[in-house]
C-alpha cells in the first residue's frame, strides 16, 4: 500500500522491475496522477485493482502489465485514461466517469468484440459525460476495427453504429458528442 500523502506516482523510461499485482493504489486518498510508461520490466495483472476516487490521470503504457480491466471502475474525478501497448484488455466501467476528457486504448490488441464493447459501453452511458469539451476516444493501432458500417442505426447494434451515434448525435439527444478514432 502507499502512504496517504502520495499525490503523484510517475515512472517514465525506467528500468524498475517486478510484479506489481499486489500494489494497492486505492489506499492513497489523494493520489491524482498515476503514470507507468516505458517500464517494460514491470509486470503483473492489474485487473483486480481499485482506483482511488481522487485520480485525475491514469496512464499505463509500454509495460509488461496485463489483465482484464472490465471490473476497473473509473472514478468521477478521472479526466485522462491512457492505456497503450499493454496486455490490458476489457472494458473499464466508465459509467461514473462523468468528467472524462480523453480515453486512449491505443495498440492494446483489442479484438473486434472488445472494441465494439467499449463503444457500446460509452453509448449506453452517453448522457452522463459532462466535460465542457468533446471527449476523445482513441481505439486505433493494433486494435481491431469495429464491426458494421459507419452509419446511423436506430438503435445502434454494431461498433461503427455506436461510433456514428456518439460522434453525430443524429437524434439530437443533446449529449456531449465524442471525437473517436478507430482502426480501419
Amino acid at each position: 500500500t502507499f502512504a496517504n500523502a502520495f499525490r503523484i506516482l510517475r515512472l517514465d523510461n525506467s528500468d524498475v522491475e517486478g510484479d506489481i499485482t499486489a500494489w494497492d493504489i486505492s489506499t492513497t486518498a489523494g493520489m491524482q496522477t498515476f503514470v507507468l510508461t516505458s517500464c517494460p520490466l514491470l509486470t503483473g495483472n492489474i485487473g483486480g485493482w481499485t482506483l482511488d476516487s481522487s485520480l485525475v490521470t491514469f496512464q499505463v503504457g509500454n509495460t509488461g502489465l496485463s489483465g482484464d480491466i472490465t471490473g476497473l471502475v473509473v472514478p468521477a474525478s478521472m479526466d485522462y485514461m491512457y492505456l497503450n501497448q499493454t496486455g490490458l484488455f476489457g472494458v473499464p466501467d466508465l459509467s461514473g466517469a462523468t468528467g472524462i476528457r480523453e480515453l486512449y486504448m491505443y495498440s492494446c490488441g483489442l479484438s473486434q468484440a472488445q472494441v465494439d464493447a467499449v463503444l457500446a459501453h460509452i453509448y449506453t452511458n452517453r448522457a452522463v459525460y459532462n466535460h465542457t469539451s468533446a471527449p476523445v476516444l482513441l481505439l486505433h493501432g493494433t486494435n481491431a476495427a469495429p464491426s458494421g458500417a459507419y452509419a446511423d442505426e436506430d438503435p445502434p447494434t454494431t461498433g461503427n453504429g455506436y461510433r456514428y451515434e456518439l460522434v453525430n448525435d443524429p437524434e439530437a439527444e443533446g449529449f456531449r458528442k465524442w471525437s473517436i478514432t478507430v482502426s480501419s
